[in-house]
């Protein structure tokens, strides 16, 4: 009878990657299927799998996922200077050394303290880009590192393959999100010191806990379960005490914007879902590895291997799927240790069907480099509007009139620069500046004489432009290009 079910298997896993592997070509469109039920059903046939025989994938497959890592990272660059995603003029900003309040409650100390470490090796514009693409290199090898660990070498090679081909992942690069990928580091290196009894494992996971706090809470939650089905409870009650201990530090100069400030709206569930994709998103931009992720998480279950791995799935399962706090940036922590749950997966697959299985993941590489390189690897900004933010005047005024070029104001013009609902200039609210947006010209001129001189007004080609609300002696226009406007307030 068990060998019926599993024969449905693999037959049902065929189907399933020649559907992903036509969505993969756009032969069919991905929302057609749900493909989510789909990779439940295959997740639970992890229940009749057994580890039937030892599969050697060779170290030369390592070579893949480097490249890949590589190329899909360094192709935005090729005919391109600026920077992937919203906030590389925020990270510049505090790179250079700026100390505004809000770069304080923005940068925890303990990555104010890495980047003051790192300007003493490289330069703004090589922590900006070379500098982020080793650290999802990095992160790669800490993937290979961790699964290696927890599992074995075939599994470790084939979730750094699974990582260097995750469109999720490749987001969170072309979202610029520096500190979350160095906090994943991080994470990994402390559950990866804790497996192998080293007491390093204290001094990492608090600078985690100074460096990101979304992080710092998954591996807090983590350790606690981990503490709770553990054996040596005391020994981890006080290693979690030291850990805390040696976290405070990192927040004593702003505990209470950065720590009680916060406590309330996660009491009263009021805190936002977090820039990124959202969770039915997330579903539909994995076909590629969800079941065979499923595969690993529940075999685990069927092993009662409740390691660090499967605790913190489970932790970010729930907050993500129940939506409990920052639920949609935490897909950017779900996906990591699903990747290294479905290298764990198809090894499962390999040694219950070797020939079968190296087909479908060759199938499946296939078909995520495919859509690995058609991913969109276009700057928010184009060179030519970065360069004309960089000719604003030094340390003057500038307010910029849509949010989306706020950071680059800040970063790039070395303006003390107000924007919508940021940094430390903006003394208007959402009603204030919705009147703005619609002001005629000697309204505009009234609401504008709040704001200290010399005031510049920046308009970019990609928002909306209402110019007819400069169109007063007041506002004098220093700069027209590619419809990219600059105005000096004059009254």
């Amino acid at each position: 009878m068990k060998q019926i079910i599993k024969s449905s298997f693999f037959q049902l896993l065929v189907i399933y990657v020649i559907l992903v592997a036509l969505v993969s070509f756009e032969l069919l469109f991905k929302y057609t299927l749900h493909f989510e039920i789909f990779a439940v059903l295959l997740g639970l046939f992890a229940l009749v799998l057994t580890k039937e025989k030892e599969v050697k994938i060779n170290k030369l497959w390592l070579i893949l996922p480097l490249i890949l890592i590589l190329v899909i990272r360094i192709l935005p660059y090729l005919n391109n200077s600026v920077p992937l995603g919203y906030d590389p003029g925020i990270y510049k900003y505090a790179f250079e050394g700026f100390t505004d309040n809000w770069v304080y409650l923005t940068f925890p100390l303990g990555f104010l303290t890495l980047i003051g470490v790192l300007k003493n090796i490289f330069t703004i514009e090589q922590l900006l880009i070379p500098f982020f693409m080793f650290i999802t290199l990095l992160l790669g090898f800490m993937i290979y590192a961790t699964a290696k660990r927890f599992f074995n070498e075939n599994v470790a090679i084939l979730s750094t393959i699974v990582y260097s081909l995750s469109i999720v992942q490749f987001k969170v690069f072309s979202y610029f999100y520096y500190k979350n990928s160095i906090a994943l580091i991080l994470i990994l290196l402390a559950f990866y010191l804790i497996e192998i009894n080293s007491l390093l494992f204290i001094p990492v996971a608090a600078f985690l806990g100074g460096f990101h706090r979304p992080t710092f809470l998954i591996f807090g939650l983590t350790f606690l379960m981990y503490t709770l089905i553990n054996k040596n409870k005391v020994k981890n009650i006080i290693y979690g005490c030291s850990i805390l201990l040696l976290t405070i530090p990192f927040y004593l100069s702003n505990f209470k914007e950065l720590i009680l400030n916060q406590i309330e709206p996660l009491v009263t569930a009021n805190i936002g879902a977090g820039t990124f994709i959202t969770f039915f998103q997330y579903q539909f931009s994995t076909l590629i590895y969800l079941p065979f992720a499923l595969i690993g998480f529940i075999y685990l279950i069927k092993e009662k291997k409740f390691n660090l791995i499967f605790l913190s799935t489970l932790i970010l399962l729930v907050i993500v799927y129940f939506q409990l706090v920052f639920f949609n940036r935490f897909l950017v922590h779900l996906d990591i240790f699903l990747i290294i749950l479905a290298g764990y997966g198809f090894y499962l697959i390999l040694q219950n069907n070797k020939r079968l299985g190296l087909i479908l993941i060759g199938l499946l590489i296939i078909s995520g480099v495919f859509i690995s390189l058609k991913q969109d690897k276009t700057p928010l900004i184009s060179e030519e509007e970065l360069e004309i933010i960089s000719t604003l005047e030094n340390n003057s005024y500038v307010l910029v009139t849509d949010s989306r070029y706020s950071p680059w104001v800040l970063g790039y013009s070395k303006s003390k620069t107000i924007a919508p609902g940021l940094f430390d200039y903006n003394i208007w609210d959402y009603e204030e500046w919705t009147k703005f947006w619609n002001a005629k010209p000697e309204e505009s001129v009234e609401m504008l004489k709040v704001f200290e001189k010399p005031l510049y007004i920046f308009i970019g080609r990609n928002q909306r432009q209402n110019l007819n609300t400069f169109n007063s002696t007041c506002f004098n226009k220093v700069l027209e290009q590619n419809r990219t406007y600059i105005y000096r307030f004059e009254c």
